[in-house]
C-alpha cells in the first residue's frame, strides 16, 4: 500500500476516545464498571502498517467520525465511564445486550454530534439525527464473525431502531483496501477499520483491530455540558 496513509496532521476536533465531561463537577457521574456489564474497557485499534500488515481475509468497515459509546443494556457510557443522556424513547429502542459502537449522524458532522450528545438534558428532535453505529458485542465469548451474526439477529427484533450494525466487507488484498479507502475518503469519510474475523473481544489496544487513515490525527478532549 502507498505511504499516503502515514502522513500526519493535527485535527483538534476528533475526540471519540475521550469523555464528554460536564461543566459542573457536582453533576458529573462516573463509574468504573457499569452494573451488569462487566468492564467498560473497550477494544482499541493499533495503526495499520502496510509493511507489516496483510489485510487479506480481514473484515473492513468505515471508520466512523463519531463519539465512542458503550451500551450495557440499560445505560450509555463514554469510554471513560461518563454517562450519556439520550431521550428515553431513543434509549428504549436499543437491544438489552452490551454493545460497543459510536454515536454518529453522518460524515463530516463531528461537531454537531458532540453538541447533541454532550447535553445532560437531551433535545429529542436533535437525537432523532443520531444513530448508534454498532461494531461489536464485548460480552459475547465467540469469534468476531460470529458476534456479528448474533448482533444482527438481535437487531432484527428491533425494527426501526436507532441502532445499526456497521457494514463489514471481507478484504481481498491491499489493493481492495485502497479502493475502499478512496471511496470513503472521497465522500468526506475518515478511513477504514480492519478487524480479524477470528478474534475475541480484547479490552485493550489490539493488533487484531487496525485503523487505516489518510492522516493520523492528534486526539482532543471534548469538554462542557
Amino acid at each position: 500500500m502507498s505511504n499516503k496513509v502515514t502522513k500526519k496532521r493535527v485535527k483538534a476536533t476528533k475526540a471519540d476516545e475521550e469523555a464528554v465531561i460536564p461543566t459542573k463537577k457536582r453533576e458529573m457521574k462516573k463509574v468504573e464498571k457499569p452494573s451488569g456489564a462487566g468492564s467498560i474497557e473497550v477494544m482499541l485499534a493499533q495503526s495499520y502498517n502496510p509493511d507489516r500488515d496483510d489485510p487479506s481475509g480481514w473484515l473492513m468497515s468505515e471508520k466512523m467520525d463519531g463519539v465512542r459509546c458503550y451500551w450495557d443494556g440499560s445505560t450509555m457510557y463514554s469510554r471513560t465511564g461518563h454517562i450519556f443522556y439520550p431521550p428515553t424513547s431513543w434509549k428504549d429502542s436499543l437491544p438489552k445486550m452490551a454493545l460497543d459502537g459510536e454515536l454518529w449522524s453522518g460524515r463530516d458532522d463531528f461537531q454537531n454530534i458532540v453538541s447533541i450528545v454532550r447535553k445532560m438534558t437531551p433535545d429529542e428532535d436533535s437525537w432523532k439525527k443520531i444513530k448508534f453505529m454498532i461494531f461489536d458485542a464485548p460480552l459475547l465469548e465467540e469469534p468476531f464473525e460470529d458476534r456479528l451474526i448474533t448482533i444482527k439477529k438481535e437487531l432484527s427484533k428491533h425494527k426501526g431502531a436507532v441502532a445499526q450494525l456497521i457494514e463489514q466487507t471481507v478484504c481481498n488484498s491491499p489493493d481492495h483496501l485502497n479502493i475502499l479507502m478512496d471511496k470513503i475518503c472521497g465522500g468526506k469519510g475518515e478511513g477504514v477499520m480492519l478487524k480479524d474475523p477470528k478474534c475475541s473481544y480484547e479490552r485493550k489496544r489490539s493488533y487484531k483491530l487496525l485503523k487505516v487513515k489518510r492522516f493520523e490525527d492528534a486526539e482532543a478532549t471534548v469538554i462542557g455540558h
